[in-house]
C-alpha cells in the first residue's frame, strides 16, 4: 500500500465516519485486513459484530491509537 491508497476513502481526514467497517479501518491505518481481524479478535481493537460483518466505532479506533502509540 502507499501512502495515498491510506486515506483515500477519507477525503478530508477530520471527517471520518462514527462506524467504520474492517476495510476502511485497514486502509485509515495503512494495515491489512488480517491484522485488523487479528486486533479485533486479541480485544486489542474493540469491535462488534452485525451478522457475520465487523464494524468498528470511531471511539474505539481512537482509543486503540492513543494506546497503540503510549498516549494512555
Amino acid at each position: 500500500m502507499n501512502n495515498l491508497s491510506c486515506i483515500l476513502p477519507f477525503s478530508n481526514s477530520e471527517i471520518i465516519p462514527e462506524v467504520m467497517t474492517v476495510d476502511d479501518v485497514s486502509q485509515y491505518l495503512c494495515i491489512g485486513k488480517n491484522t485488523v481481524y487479528e486486533l479485533l479478535h486479541s480485544n486489542q481493537l474493540k469491535g462488534f459484530r452485525i451478522g457475520k460483518s465487523w464494524r468498528i466505532s470511531k471511539d474505539a479506533l481512537n482509543l486503540y491509537i492513543k494506546r497503540s502509540s503510549g498516549l494512555l
